[in-house]
């Protein structure tokens, strides 16, 4: 199939792939020969902007590694990926879709955040993501045993590691609001803690900009719920991602929608704390909780 359009599921499948081919150590070379597809092709596909069949796809997902639970999600994906792209935004039904987003903060050239009363997920600490996990139980999941759990918390610590320690720099703004440091999650220690992983990650990454929406602010245009703006430079256009606490993602990259998004970054920037301001508001909360 000749190169085409990257669509939503293409390219969840191009960069699972090419994280697959990664952490593997196969080359592409390899890769396309095991297939008997063409280099050019292979790298098309974990571009995002070519499918592969059942057959081929399962094929290559098992070379990489994939079996189980991760394979299935691949094989999902590519059926996803093989169809014709419709321009709607995309609802990702699939399982551990949380999953999908470190694709892209993965392959991103920049990532603007926003959040409204809880820390982004790029700068969580592990205890307190653990403990937002644990509040969600009973609730909007069900009860997960501790390995679950941690197993959960650690991939989100990951998916930091993929960011932070690109080859390529990223280009990383974060927003939260105020009010994140009185919605009390865990326990006392857990906010002392996450505060002070806010502070390290900000002081090891020159790329990182954590800015704070103060509660006196007037006319913040995104009172409610959290938002996030990828950009992949000349590779593929703007996606905006709209997380939720329950049911499936949804995944945009119409430019009217994208540009609604940068429009609400830029204004954010305009209301939020300067960079120093916002880790000295930090600091003054880390040695609040630590009383």
């Amino acid at each position: 199939m000749a190169k085409g359009a990257a669509t939503m599921p293409r390219v969840f499948l191009g960069v699972a792939l090419a994280q697959l081919r990664s952490d593997a150590g196969i080359s592409l070379e390899a890769a396309a020969k095991h297939v008997g597809k063409p280099r050019q092709r292979l790298m098309n596909l974990l571009e995002g902007r070519a499918t592969f069949t059942a057959e081929e796809l399962t094929t290559l997902a098992k070379y990489l590694g994939a079996t189980g639970d991760r394979l299935s999600e691949l094989e999902s994906l590519g059926a996803e990926a093989r169809k014709s792209p419709t321009g709607d935004p995309y609802t990702d039904l699939g399982p551990e879709s949380w999953r999908r987003v470190a694709y892209l903060e993965a392959k991103a050239e920049s990532i603007q955040a926003y959040e409204n009363g809880v820390f982004p997920a790029l700068v969580q600490s592990v205890g307190y993501a653990e403990a937002l996990i644990r509040a969600t139980e009973g609730v909007w999941q069900d009860e997960l045993d501790d390995q679950v759990r941690a197993g959960r918390a650690a991939f989100r610590l990951k998916r930091q590691q993929l960011v932070f320690d690109s080859a390529e720099p990223k280009r990383i703004s974060l927003f939260f609001t105020e009010d994140t440091f009185n919605a009390g999650v865990g326990s006392p220690q857990v906010m002392v803690e996450q505060c002070q992983y806010i502070l390290d990650l900000v002081s090891a990454h020159e790329n990182l900009d954590v800015r704070i929406i103060p509660t006196s602010t007037w006319d913040n245009p995104a009172q409610n719920g959290g938002f996030v703006l990828f950009g992949f430079g000349e590779l593929l256009r703007p996606i905006g991602f709209m997380p939720v606490i329950y049911g499936p993602s949804t995944y945009m990259d119409s430019s009217e929608d994208t540009e609604r998004m940068a429009r609400a970054f830029a204004r954010l920037g305009d209301l939020a704390l300067s960079r120093d301001d916002s880790l000295k508001l930090v600091s003054t909360n880390r040695e609040r909780f630590h009383k």
